[in-house]
């Protein structure tokens, strides 16, 4: 769902809320896809402000998909010169499909969606999650490609610890340790498929200064494999991260909004449909809190 439009962001967070009502007890994800920085809509943020607030309080957990991150990816590693809304939503669904097609996790258990959803949002503070992808190759190019599951967990960590979204542009040197701006991760979630994948070494990716002390280390990462290749990939993973990569985003997003609603500007076309300034304020404390709490992460 969009968190810029009228229909995504309020449609969806009602669906939301109503499903929650109906089925207390059920695993609900939703996953939002966050507007351009350069905008879309006049009244985005706003529209991010509410939908995110709310959901926050009824969706066990949050998969946050930035636009400009994934306009990158179809820009700069499939080659495309013209990208469209297509092209970005099939980036989407294969990274989405990916992480959900079956898989088998360490454990044995088959439970994939209730597996995750427990270990990855079991804090109820933190319910941000963020999806990463490799290898992200033009289809012309796979056949000339070689996959390595060592290059492949190693190039997936440093995306993870450098908050990169795409294997181009890394920084390398950013290291985790004490003085770095290291990404903190709360849990993480990782999928590995093709050929040996029940035997990766993924010991890099559980490392105990990535994570918060008060985490117990067997919550921190969960892997599920499956040795079937995926989509021409002959070796590839994702890892569905619940850690501090939006924060810098969703932060930007209230900050935006703040200062539209200070100058009140288009806050009567909200009014007109029943809300207030007092529904707005209460957004605001819910995701200032949020971030508060991702960014406290850097000193626990």
């Amino acid at each position: 769902m969009s968190l810029a439009g009228g229909t995504g962001s309020g449609l969806g967070t009602y669906v939301t809320e109503m499903l929650r009502d109906v089925y207390p007890k059920a695993f609900i994800l939703n996953e939002v896809v966050a507007p351009y920085q350069s905008g879309e809509v006049i009244v985005q943020s706003y529209n991010s402000l509410l939908s995110l607030a709310h959901l926050y309080q009824h969706a066990d957990g949050l998969i946050i998909v930035e636009n400009d991150p994934v306009q990158q990816i179809c820009a700069k590693r499939l080659g495309l010169k013209h990208v469209s809304f297509t092209h970005i939503n099939k980036v989407i669904s294969h990274q989405m499909s990916h992480f959900l097609a079956p898989a088998t996790s360490t454990s044995g258990s088959r439970n994939f969606l209730g597996d995750f959803v427990q270990q990855l949002y079991a804090h109820p503070s933190y319910r941000l999650s963020s999806l990463l992808s490799i290898p992200m190759i033009a289809d012309a190019n796979i056949q000339y490609s070689t996959f390595q599951w060592e290059s492949t967990v190693k190039t997936l960590r440093q995306m993870l610890i450098a908050k990169a979204h795409m294997e181009e542009g890394i920084n390398w040197g950013m290291k985790v340790r004490p003085a770095s701006d290291y990404n903190r991760s709360v849990a993480n979630a990782l999928v590995l498929r093709g050929k040996g994948a029940a035997s990766v070494p993924i010991d890099s990716l559980n490392e105990g200064a990535m994570y918060p002390k008060w985490l117990p280390a067997n919550q921190r990462l969960q892997v599920y494999t499956n040795s079937r290749p995926f989509s021409g990939y002959e070796k590839s993973a994702s890892l569905l991260t619940n850690s501090q990569i939006s924060i810098d985003t969703i932060d930007k997003l209230v900050l935006k909004a703040w200062n539209m609603f200070t100058s009140k500007a288009y806050v009567h076309q909200y009014e007109k449909h029943g809300l207030t300034s007092e529904d707005f304020l209460d957004c605001f404390t819910i995701l200032e809190s949020v971030i508060c709490d991702y960014q406290r992460l850097s000193i626990t």
